[in-house]
């Protein structure tokens, strides 16, 4: 069985205070959607840890609600995933899976041991060594790999690393955002389920 979790818990800054979750994309919001197609029983928000510096921590407190045996995907909600993203993930099979465009890390699979015993460690040590404030879940993977702390992306071939290649998008900036709703990409994919 599998446990969804989906963090909302980022900062707004980039989007004129609004939560990057609460962006509304069609008819649903990021999260709203995250939650929809991941089924997410829990999810983690700024309310729930309103000093959060870095998504290492909203990780740490998702691991609250993960259960003994049970597969573990943790998403960020502020992504729009495309519904063949969504099943890839659901369906992942590996051990450990960290899922990249190449840019952002946003979703990791995992057993439930791997978590407790690598990922959480991992993400502690990240908060720890001040590396929280450069971005997200790529210095997770980072510290995985025991890969230098370096300004350019980590090597994109490794067993742990599925590249999702389609429409799948984490948006950096409002601009994004709103290239991406005027430009209708979503819309044939948006009500196929």
């Amino acid at each position: 069985m599998t446990t969804a979790i989906s963090l909302a818990a980022g900062k707004s800054d980039r989007f004129g205070g609004v939560p990057k979750y609460m962006l509304q994309v069609g008819p649903e919001t990021l999260v709203a959607r995250a939650n929809r197609q991941f089924n997410c029983p829990r999810v983690i928000t700024n309310e729930m840890i309103p000093q959060t510096r870095c998504t290492c921590e909203s990780f740490i407190l998702s691991s609250e609600s993960w259960k003994i045996h049970h597969r573990i995907v943790v998403i960020l909600a502020d992504v729009w995933f495309t519904y063949i993203a969504a099943e890839r993930i659901m369906d992942c099979r590996r051990e450990l899976a960290f899922f990249s465009d190449t840019q952002d890390i946003f979703a990791i699979k995992f057993d439930y041991d791997v978590g407790m015993d690598l990922l959480v460690p991992c993400a502690r040590e990240v908060i720890e060594t001040g590396m929280h404030n450069k971005g997200r879940l790529w210095e997770m993977y980072r510290k995985l790999l025991h890969l230098p702390d370096t300004a350019g992306l980590p090597p994109m071939s490794n067993i742990f690393l599925e590249l999702v290649t389609d429409e799948t998008q984490d948006f950096d900036s409002m601009d994004e955002y709103e290239d991406f709703i005027s430009g209708r990409k979503y819309k044939n994919k948006l009500f196929k389920k």
